[in-house]
């Protein structure tokens, strides 16, 4: 008798070693997904902030190419600063813009 009562103790311990390794074990894997999903937010970010830093970028020197051409003053002119200072500008405003976005 005292041998089933030991049994019986063994079974229900097992049972609930399994039962808390099953739970803990689902948690685990929830708090990796969580961690993982987020590590890929930061990543995305990230490389929308870089595209579009990128295009402001592509902007203003197509902007200042343009005007350059426009003036008549070849390629890779250096602008009167009223002009230069209207094209920087532009290109300041649009990196700001991607700060408040992706940052």
């Amino acid at each position: 008798m005292k041998k089933t009562y030991i049994i019986i103790a063994l079974i229900i311990g097992v049972s609930i070693l399994l039962a808390l390794s099953i739970f803990i074990g689902g948690s685990i894997y929830k708090e990796n997904q969580r961690i993982t999903w987020e590590a890929q937010q930061v990543l995305l970010k990230n490389e929308q902030f870089n595209n579009c830093t990128k295009d402001a970028s592509d902007v203003y020197l197509s902007n200042w190419e343009s005007i350059c051409k426009l003036d008549n003053l070849g390629k890779d002119c250096a602008l009167p600063k009223y002009r230069s200072e209207d094209i920087n500008k532009r290109f300041e405003d649009a990196k700001d813009r991607c700060v408040q976005l992706y940052k």
